[in-house]
């Protein structure tokens, strides 16, 4: 089953069954086909202007045949390419996006999933190797090559996680999959990657990337890497599924200095059991704090997922490991205590946390934001969850990003079977709480799987 279509709700499993058998029919093979991950990203800029830039990568076409990428500079109408096609028999899967805060470009590491391949796309403007005009001619914008490590190849049969940061310090790009041995014992595990230009073990043009194996026996994985540090932290789900299975948190700490990873280098903590998904954040103050938002299947009083936020607290905390002393790292919090599938999360500089989610009771589109009083949601009000679209069966795999107060999120409209955006604009808007929100499909009508957006 395609990641995140776990409702956990009896009143909809029938509907889900019916978008599974709908979306399955369309592609071909239901057994192949991914419906996608969204992710979203968005660029400061020097003026306060509530219109970001934008950057979106995805997968278009009934068999999977695109993998695009789309471009808002100021919320004018989005410039649409093409990056790769199915020239060479391939199909895309799950993808990623990550924008160099410097240049403005982007990169992309995605799934060819008939090759069985990660592979990685940076942005070049001429010379390259790929990015193709609609006819199919190439022009050359993009530069596009292998990723994995080959001793850990992305195995396509178990749906991957993948996600990818651009670092101001360290001049790094971070990438995380997940890897499946093909031969007994069958273990799945998870991978980070960091760009070094060369002597790494991965990557395109002789090993300009370096893939170290963090942990193993795990699921869906998410990744965050501080701008000013360049650290990156990692929550990721261990185990079997919910409730036997936990959430997790990795983070690197240096050789011989943790428990898991390549040479101890990483520390590995289990946050709470229960969870299958889960999106990590930390801002980009020096003193980071890793924040995760995540959905905790709930059989109690009707069966449905709960949203709930974990935040390193240091100690005094409900959650987490107790280390030595014996005192609970972690805060783990109820945000929406009865709609909260498929969450992601973005953290601004200040590390104020905003959270976009499915109402997986009305399949609509919310999004939950700390107010730290007043508010709707939360343990004592201190969040404020609104839903932003509700027309049709909208919210699935969504991904948010926050810049300067001013929220972007994609997601997929499984009704229409598109791809769409919403922005916050504050006014004249056509939807969300007093038409604040502008939301619009990002390409021409056609089937929408996977994207990512920065």
């Amino acid at each position: 089953m395609p990641l995140g279509i776990n409702m956990g709700l009896k009143k909809n499993r029938l509907a889900v069954l019916i978008i599974i058998l709908v979306i399955g029919i369309l592609s071909l093979f239901v057994n192949d086909f991914v419906i996608g991950k969204t992710a979203v990203q968005s660029m400061r800029t020097s003026d306060s202007s509530p219109m970001k830039p934008v950057h979106i990568s995805y997968q278009q076409g009934y068999n999977s045949e695109y993998l695009k990428y789309a471009f808002s500079p100021d919320g004018s109408p989005l410039d649409l390419q093409i990056i790769e096609n199915n020239a060479n028999n391939s199909r895309f899967g799950y993808n990623s996006i990550a924008v160099d805060a410097i240049t403005n470009k982007p990169h992309v590491i995605y799934i060819d999933e008939l090759s069985g391949n990660l592979k990685y796309a940076k942005y070049v403007g001429i010379n390259g190797n790929c990015g193709f005009d609609s006819n199919g001619n190439l022009i050359g914008n993009w530069q596009c090559g292998l990723l994995e490590d080959p001793f850990y190849p992305v195995n396509v049969n178990v749906p991957p996680s993948i996600d990818i940061q651009y670092s101001y310090i360290p001049d790094t790009l971070h990438a995380i999959y997940m890897s499946s041995l093909l031969v007994y014992p069958y273990t799945s595990r998870l991978i980070y990657a960091e760009y070094v230009a060369n002597g790494g073990n991965c990557g395109p043009n002789g090993y300009t990337w370096r893939c170290r194996t963090v942990d193993e026996n795990i699921g869906s994985i998410s990744l965050a890497t501080n701008y000013l540090t360049g650290k990156a932290h990692i929550s990721y789900h261990k185990g079997g599924g919910s409730p036997d299975g936990s959430m997790n948190y990795a983070s690197y700490v240096g050789f011989y200095n943790g428990n898991c990873g390549y040479l101890s280098s990483w520390q590995c903590d289990v946050i709470e059991n229960g969870v299958e998904m889960s999106s990590i954040g930390v801002g980009n103050s020096v003193n980071e704090v890793p924040q995760i938002s995540y959905n905790k299947f709930n059989s109690t009083n009707g069966y449905h997922n709960e949203l709930k936020y974990a935040k390193y607290v240091g100690g005094g905390g409900n959650c987490g490991p107790s280390g030595n002393p014996q005192v609970l790292r972690w805060q783990c919090d109820v945000i929406d205590d009865f709609n909260g599938g498929m969450s992601s999360l973005s953290v601004e500089d200040n590390g104020r946390p905003h959270i976009s989610y499915l109402d997986d009771q009305n399949m609509d589109l919310k999004y939950a934001r700390y107010v730290g009083s007043g508010g709707n949601c939360g343990p004592s009000g201190d969040w404020q969850c609104d839903v932003i679209d509700k027309k049709g069966n909208v919210g699935t795999f969504s991904s948010i990003n926050v810049i300067d107060g001013i929220a972007h999120i994609s997601y997929f409209d499984t009704t229409n079977l598109r791809l769409k955006l919403a922005r916050y604009v504050g006014s004249g808007g056509n939807c969300g709480p007093q038409n604040e929100w502008s939301c619009q499909f990002v390409d021409d009508p056609g089937f929408f799987g996977q994207s990512s957006t920065g």
